[in-house]
């Protein structure tokens, strides 16, 4: 909320006062159900976070959307570089992909076929000489950009991010100050993050996310035409993502050791040429999503902590939009229902 200008966040918070005092009221006297755990600002921030979520009737998904992938100015201590990695000409990764869902399902679990396409992303890093406003330096290409924060990297370290926001919300730009700050964090004297912006849901359903996560993952180990950055060692790279970008982070690492579990080749054509495709060297996750059914016990068990509407809140009840529904009608936003159990689609 520190970018939102005052007259917005007035308007949020004004509406809410009675709510926010009667929270406040009931947490100072050890009368709500988490006073016990939560100190007066938890309390406050979940408060407010669950009655704009839980919004009776909800915005609209294209909405939402609008609202969550706003592309903010670059500025602060880090180096923004954006990039698109272009899709290979063969359909090999595709194709394999499309095998490994295929191989893993357990009925007559359903899907769409995703087209393959380049792959939006940004490149991340610490810029040291900048403080909390100062704004990128004017007249750089983003080239020049990603040279200058390879001046600033003490390693070849590349963090590979996905970012949450449930499949269908939020953008590659949406976490800049972490995933920065996760590039500084990397041994060594500081590295790089890819932030990848992948395609989101309803508009594009399982697996295209995925799909875009491999050629993101391969292209930061082979990279293809128009790259600014040199190959990473598989053993260099990290995947991370949070909420539904653990999740992603999850399937494609269970993709590349299904490629290696099901006996075939995990070499693949890119490019022009047979590359073989290792696994990366570590994987970190907050706070992954990994049951789409959102059925588990615990589930219900820690709904008292949650900031997220229960399991209840169903795509069914937003507004009609250009996104929402989508034809033929799906139950999930993101994945057809038969779907939502397949290892791909909750690995947890």
């Amino acid at each position: 909320m520190s970018d939102m200008p005052a007259s917005a966040l007035l308007g949020m918070l004004v509406p809410k006062l009675p709510y926010l005092l009667k929270t406040a009221f009931l947490n100072a006297f050890s009368m709500s159900p988490n006073s016990s755990k939560w100190d007066l600002k938890t309390e406050l921030i979940i408060a407010l976070l669950r009655s704009e979520l839980s919004k009776v009737p909800p915005p609209t998904i294209t909405e939402q959307q609008n609202n969550t992938t706003k592309i903010p100015e670059v500025k602060g201590p880090m180096w923004v570089s954006k990039v698109t990695m272009s899709a290979p000409p063969e359909d090999d990764i595709r194709q394999k992909l499309l095998q490994a869902i295929d191989d893993m399902k357990t009925g007559n679990e359903q899907y769409t076929i995703p087209s393959l396409n380049p792959v939006e992303g940004e490149w991340h890093g610490h810029r040291a000489d900048a403080a909390k406003d100062t704004p990128e330096p004017a007249g750089l290409s983003e080239a020049d950009k990603y040279a200058r924060m390879m001046k600033e990297a003490g390693s070849d370290a590349v963090v590979l991010y996905f970012h949450g926001g449930a499949y269908y919300l939020m953008d590659a730009a949406s976490q800049r100050p972490f995933t920065a700050r996760y590039a500084q964090m990397l041994p060594g004297g500081g590295g790089r993050t890819f932030a990848v912006r992948y395609r989101l849901a309803p508009q594009h359903a399982f697996p295209a996310a995925l799909l875009d996560a491999l050629v993101a993952y391969l292209s930061l180990l082979y990279p293809p035409p128009g790259a600014y950055h040199a190959p990473v060692p598989a053993e260099r790279i990290v995947l991370a993502g949070d909420s539904a970008g653990g999740n992603l982070a999850l399937v494609l690492m269970q993709t590349l050791l299904q490629w290696r579990r099901s006996g075939a080749s995990s070499s693949l054509m890119w490019h022009g040429k047979e590359v073989d495709v290792p696994l990366p060297g570590a994987m970190t996750l907050a706070s992954p999503w990994t049951d789409l059914t959102r059925s588990l016990p615990s589930q219900s068990a820690n709904q008292r902590y949650d900031y997220l509407p229960g399991a209840e809140w169903r795509g069914s009840v937003y507004p009609p939009c250009p996104a929402w529904p989508v034809d033929p009608p799906r139950a999930h936003l993101y994945a057809e229902a038969s779907m939502l159990l397949h290892p791909l689609g909750s690995p947890g």
